[in-house]
């Protein structure tokens, strides 16, 4: 008889979900897929004939490009700035022993279910030309007269930001919880400074899981529709904002599939991408012996001259 807590058995119980997360998955994805090769008839009629007309459409439009290229860019501009901004604040919650981050932590969370259109509507205020944004920098002289934000990218992207930095700060948390402070205090014994330490030490070892949440910050980007519109003000055409518009003002469902299949096809390949590159580099990585038992040996050489 086999035991309760063979895993074997759990697996199983992970199937029948699985099965229909597939099934949520899939059958939408196929019929607006299938849906992107056939034309148009006009009143939310589709030709039944395949036809490659949509896909040729976007690929000799300027303006379909230049908005994919738009997408792309403010998704990667969006991912780098959340990184930046949101390891220093994970790792200060991570490494802190004070009673207040629980309270933090938990104020992240909440902050996470807050709804973009709430969010969109308070940047709106703080960045018109009137706003505390403009004023503040006027103020300190770093400017002269008020900065157009809004109908910006430079809007956009603090939008778009704004929504995913919780997201980030508290994915970047978890995988920094997993880094014993034992490393850190066996590389400071051996001479490296705490900027070496910061360098050569942690970020190596949480590589993974920070390009997992810059993958996941550009996807979230990547698909935004509220912040691109309202931060945006129609001046911002991003992918999202055609796939809205030929599916509302055109009622051009198939060139909305094609639309989003492209969008959809171009971000899995980029996730793929990312993943084969970073196991191919983790594969390659070749360990170093060493007499020291203190600090792993792959951080050895990396200390040396700190």
């Amino acid at each position: 008889m086999r035991q309760v807590d063979d895993p074997r058995l759990w697996r199983l119980l992970l199937i029948a979900p699985l099965a229909v997360s597939l099934l949520l998955f899939a059958v939408p994805q196929y019929f607006f897929i299938s849906t992107s090769f056939h034309h148009n008839l006009g009143y939310g009629r589709i030709d039944e004939a395949f036809s490659m007309e949509n896909y040729a459409r976007i690929f000799t439009d300027t303006l379909f490009l230049e908005a994919l290229a738009r997408t792309v860019w403010l998704s990667a501009t969006t991912a780098i700035l959340c990184l930046v901004l949101g390891f220093p604040v994970a790792y200060v919650l991570a490494r802190a022993q004070s009673k207040w981050t629980p309270l933090l932590l938990g104020i992240l969370v909440a902050a996470t279910f807050i709804t973009p259109v709430v969010k969109d509507l308070g940047l709106i205020i703080l960045l018109s030309k009137n706003g505390l944004v403009n004023g503040v920098l006027q103020g300190i002289g770093a400017i002269s007269a008020p900065f157009t934000w809004l109908g910006s990218e430079a809007g956009v992207v603090i939008g778009l930001a704004h929504y995913t930095l919780p997201l980030i700060v508290l994915m970047l948390h978890t995988v920094l919880q997993t880094v014993p402070r034992s490393l850190e205090d066996a590389a400071h014994a051996h001479g490296a400074s705490r900027l070496r330490v910061f360098y050569a030490v942690i970020i190596p070892i949480v590589r993974p899981g920070m390009v997992a949440a810059a993958l996941m910050v550009f996807n979230l980007a990547a698909g935004a529709f509220t912040t691109p519109a309202l931060l945006g003000g129609g001046r911002v055409l991003t992918f999202s904002i055609l796939i809205q518009r030929a599916v509302i003002l055109d009622v051009d469902y198939p060139f909305a599939a094609a639309l989003s299949t492209l969008l959809l096809v171009f971000v899995f390949s980029l996730n793929l991408l990312s993943g084969y590159l970073m196991v191919k580099q983790t594969g390659n990585r070749k360990p170093t012996r060493t007499k020291s038992a203190a600090v792993p040996p792959a951080l050895q050489p990396n200390l040396k001259g700190a």
